[in-house]
C-alpha cells in the first residue's frame, strides 16, 4: 500500500484538517469503510464521510487508529477519538478510496 505521505501529497488540495500523524511513511494494509464496526482497530485504515460521524462517537477505537473522512467541506471536523489520528478531506469518498 502507498505511504500516507504519498496519499497526502496527491490530495493536498483537498486536505482540510489533520491531527499530527505519528508516521507518514507507513499505512495499514487493510482498508475498511466506516460502517457497523464494534471496535476500530489500529492495524486498519478507515474511510468515512459525514454519515460516519455518529459511529466515531459510539465505537471504541484502539490507540493509533487512522481515520480518513471525505466530503467534509460543509461539516465541522470532529476531534478524533482518543489516541486516534484523523484526516479530513473535501473530496469525495470515491476519490479518496481510489
Amino acid at each position: 500500500m502507498l505511504s500516507l505521505h504519498f496519499l497526502c501529497r496527491q490530495l493536498d488540495d483537498c486536505l482540510m484538517q489533520e491531527t499530527p500523524l505519528r508516521s507518514r511513511d507507513s499505512c495499514p494494509h487493510q482498508v475498511e469503510l466506516l460502517d457497523t464496526q464494534e471496535v476500530l482497530h489500529a492495524d486498519r485504515l478507515y474511510l468515512g464521510d459525514p454519515h460516519s460521524l455518529p459511529l466515531l462517537e459510539q465505537v471504541p477505537a484502539e490507540p493509533g487508529t487512522l481515520i480518513l473522512l471525505a466530503n467534509m467541506a460543509d461539516q465541522p471536523v470532529p476531534p478524533p477519538p482518543a489516541g486516534c489520528e484523523l484526516l479530513a478531506f473535501t473530496c469525495s469518498l470515491f476519490k479518496l478510496y481510489n
